[in-house]
């Protein structure tokens, strides 16, 4: 078994309250982790003045590939049912609402073996 812990940056832009957006977004992960015990110690980081956000989650899988790819999904999850939306992810597989509120464009990502 494999844990990574994956930190992904973002400036955020948008019509929100940021701190209320973050808020939803924690409360999303906290249920991804309870749901899922492949997920833990999520958490995130935030500078509201300048919309830059990173979020971090833990994942354990069979190989480091596939912990990696769970905790990114997780981190997605989460933005999505927060109202947010992530173009030029490597996978644009999502259905816009129309009721999105925050942009979230990627800056870097860092994949740490736990």
């Amino acid at each position: 078994m494999e844990t990574v812990r994956v930190s992904v940056s973002f400036y955020v832009t948008g019509e929100m309250d940021l701190d209320s957006h973050l808020d939803q977004v924690m409360t999303a992960l906290m249920a991804i982790e309870t749901a899922d015990d492949r997920i833990s110690d999520s958490d995130y980081v935030a500078t509201v003045k300048t919309g830059f956000v990173r979020i971090n989650s833990s994942a354990t899988a069979e190989t480091f590939d596939e912990a990696a790819a769970v905790a990114m999904a997780t981190i997605r999850s989460a933005i999505h049912a927060a109202g947010g939306f992530t173009p030029g992810w490597e996978s644009n597989d999502y259905v816009i609402t129309g009721k999105e509120t925050a942009e979230y464009n990627f800056v870097e990502q860092q994949l740490i073996k736990w």
